[in-house]
């Protein structure tokens, strides 16, 4: 946009020859990057550093298209919140040979997830929506599976909400009280 500042980048080499033209091909990079499949980082202020460093590489990988390291930056993201809450295990229902199902406390991240929910943290919802998160993750580190953009774009902002959730909502509704007050006044 107008009046913002760009750094404009352009390699030109005797490699990059177009074979119609035969002129050489200029390659040019804008930083800040952009785009209309660029992502903007969400400020938060309650959400521990560790995890806002975290979030910002999760961000960056997106938008230099780098989308194995973003899925295992979502995974890995989940795993910081459950750390930071002090999040060790969680109830997992687990089926037997015999066809009954039985609860049992599972430390991997699975297991954190619903750790979650049952510290209150998280609605049984919004962890269950964790859990496609986990998913996702897994296939890109294990299997090398690829994930497109719009899975992580949906991803990204599922996880930005999950910190809102967790980290900033109770501050807002401690301002809208206070704003209440001060124009009830």
């Amino acid at each position: 946009g107008c009046e913002d500042v760009t750094f404009r980048e352009v390699w030109i080499t005797s490699e990059d020859v177009d074979p119609v033209t035969n002129k050489m091909i200029e390659l040019e990079k804008l930083y800040p990057l952009r785009g209309q499949n660029i992502l903007s980082m969400q400020y938060f202020y309650n959400v521990p550093n560790s995890l806002r460093r975290l979030y910002r590489e999760i961000i960056d990988c997106y938008n230099n298209e780098s989308y194995t390291l973003c899925a295992a930056g979502l995974r890995a993201i989940i795993e910081g919140i459950c750390a930071e809450k002090g999040i060790l295990d969680g109830p997992v229902s687990v089926t037997q040979k015999d066809g009954s199902t039985q609860i049992k406390r599972n430390k991997d991240l699975q297991g954190k997830i619903e750790g979650l929910n049952e510290k209150g943290l998280l609605t049984k919802q919004h962890s269950e929506i964790l859990h496609e998160h986990r998913y996702l993750g897994n296939e890109a580190l294990h299997d090398l599976d690829l994930p497109s953009a719009e899975e992580l774009k949906l991803a990204i902002q599922i996880i930005e909400h999950t910190l809102e959730n967790i980290y900033e909502l109770k501050d807002k509704a401690e301002e809208l009280r206070y704003k209440k007050k001060l124009r009830k006044k």
